[in-house]
């Protein structure tokens, strides 16, 4: 902690000489070097004012001054809901594309555990009739696309039916799986949405 003030004061104090000998140096007159100790100067007083407010209080304190180089409470948080909303939404758009792939891939797995010839029938024809109505009233470049809460409902159906698929096809432990996630996207994804609103 002392270190970083220190650090921080010896960077103020240099960044202030180069900055006094440069304005006391007509522009003629300003070498390179003087030019480099101004850029120098620049940069540290940008470092200065971006410094984390465990520093800033102290720094404050030793210099004598009284005015905080930290943006206020309501900014950093503001700041902080906006960086974590698309990451988080990002987040749960893998996990609805994730829930998707696990939906087909249960729909499959369950019609191909059926007794023949129906086997082949609804491990074909299931996973394709949902995709069809998936890319026709789910997906997201549809011109016919649902609503936005109707499309969190009926996707979250088709989920909990492909774990009620996998539970029929004696896969209990995925079948759970597809369930706790299903649940989890449905829970993340309106909580995200009445936040955004």
């Amino acid at each position: 902690m002392e270190n970083s003030t220190t650090v921080g004061n010896k960077v103020n104090n240099e960044a202030g000489q180069a900055a006094e000998a440069a304005e006391q140096t007509p522009a003629a007159e300003q070498t390179p070097a003087a030019e480099t100790l101004v850029a120098q100067s620049q940069i540290a007083e940008s470092q200065a004012v971006t410094a984390s407010s465990d520093t800033a209080q102290p720094v404050a304190a030793q210099t004598g001054t009284s005015k905080s180089i930290t943006a206020p409470p309501a900014r950093r948080r503001a700041a902080g809901a906006v960086g974590k909303g698309p990451a988080i939404a990002a987040g749960l758009g893998v996990l609805g594309f994730a829930l998707e792939v696990a939906m087909l891939a249960a729909f499959v797995f369950w019609g191909f555990r059926q007794e023949s010839p129906w086997d082949m029938v609804l491990g074909i024809g299931v996973p394709a009739i949902v995709v069809v109505l998936w890319g026709v009233f789910l997906a997201p470049r549809s011109e016919r696309r649902l609503k936005p809460a109707a499309v969190l409902y009926v996707s979250t159906a088709l989920f909990l039916l492909a774990a009620l698929a996998l539970f029929g096809a004696q896969a209990v432990v995925l079948g759970t799986l597809m369930a706790v996630f299903s649940i989890g996207n449905f829970v993340a994804s309106g909580y995200l949405a009445r936040q955004g609103r």
